[in-house]
């Protein structure tokens, strides 16, 4: 098992809207400001028999891999072709995942919800900055966003995952850095009614 000692940019900027998740989801767009309700992990990232394999989770977050950026911040200052946000458009507060001085290492956070009829309408907005260094597929900075249920894992309608390459859909190039700005996801989890969902970003 080999592990990956390339230092890589790999941000992910999250914002979930409050006003489309009803009551039990406090917190859950960070417009408190703070992490409050989400828990925050990190691990090494290895490679074995050219598979990328995560390391045990340990509980927190570590050289500022969890980052609550606020309107004041500004643009993210890597990107200088265009202008994104360090604030998803319409909100006060969202959440930066990774950085760009440590490699070999994953950032989650993971949150969970009851599904009511006040929130079935799930949106979530990102932007993703990755840098593109040329390794193998399973070497290279990936982001991996999941909703998933207790009793039936992962919904396939809710997992987004994207890894650094050239000439992604939807992405442009910097280079060595790929992005996308902010971009609006929904999902309709009206048959998950009664049922606890839990979100997932793994950076």
């Amino acid at each position: 098992m080999t592990q990956l000692y390339t230092t890589l940019t790999i941000l992910c900027f999250l914002y979930f809207p409050m006003k489309a998740l009803g009551q039990n989801c406090a917190n859950i767009g960070f417009e408190n400001g703070t992490l409050d309700g989400w828990q925050l992990s990190y691990g090494d990232v290895m490679t074995d028999q050219k598979t990328t394999v995560f390391g045990p989770e340990t509980q927190g977050t570590n050289n500022k891999g969890h980052l609550i950026t606020k309107i004041t911040d500004g643009n993210d200052p890597l990107i200088t072709s265009e202008a994104i946000p360090m604030v998803a458009p319409g909100s006060n507060y969202s959440i930066r995942i990774g950085n760009k001085a440590t490699g070999a290492k994953y950032d989650r956070i993971k949150t969970s919800f009851l599904v009511t009829p006040d929130n079935t309408l799930f949106q979530y907005r990102f932007a993703i900055v990755l840098e593109d260094p040329d390794h193998f597929s399973y070497q290279q900075p990936a982001l991996r966003i999941k909703i998933k249920t207790l009793t039936e894992g992962d919904i396939s309608c809710g997992y987004y995952e994207v890894t650094a390459a050239r000439g992604i859909p939807g992405f442009k190039e910097q280079p060595p850095l790929t992005y996308r700005n902010w971009t609006t996801s929904s999902l309709d989890l009206s048959r998950f009614l009664g049922q606890m969902i839990t979100l997932e970003n793994h950076h």
